[in-house]
């Protein structure tokens, strides 16, 4: 699931500056990693689990694919289109959430290796 989840943090980096590619690779890594996580339990692995550390990777897993999958949403817009730096700004946003609960998520996993 990490491997898939490392795959989607770097697509959407790229996608991000506009590369249809990578947004298409990072789609496609996202949907791997939501059929991993349904594969492992789905809507069970946000449950409290003994080991509060496998628990804490879990969210924030789950967390991580819920802004990388609104940040895929986003339909963002070109100039001059008058919508356009809002569109980014919201795709920025969600890119970020994403990173950031990704960043989390590493760290949890690294601590239970």
């Amino acid at each position: 699931m990490m491997a898939a989840l490392d795959d989607v943090a770097v697509q959407s980096k790229v996608a991000f500056g506009g590369d249809p590619a990578a947004r298409s690779n990072g789609q496609a890594s996202l949907r791997r990693v939501k059929a991993l996580m349904g594969a492992a339990g789905g809507r069970n692995l946000l449950e409290r689990w003994r080991d509060s550390r496998l628990t804490d990777l879990n969210l924030d897993i789950s967390n991580a694919v819920t802004h990388y999958d609104a940040f895929y949403m986003v339909r963002v817009l070109e100039e001059p289109h008058q919508f356009a730096a809002k569109t980014r700004a919201a795709a920025q946003d969600e890119l970020r959430g994403g990173m950031q609960s990704y960043s989390e998520a590493r760290s949890a996993y690294r601590r239970l290796r």
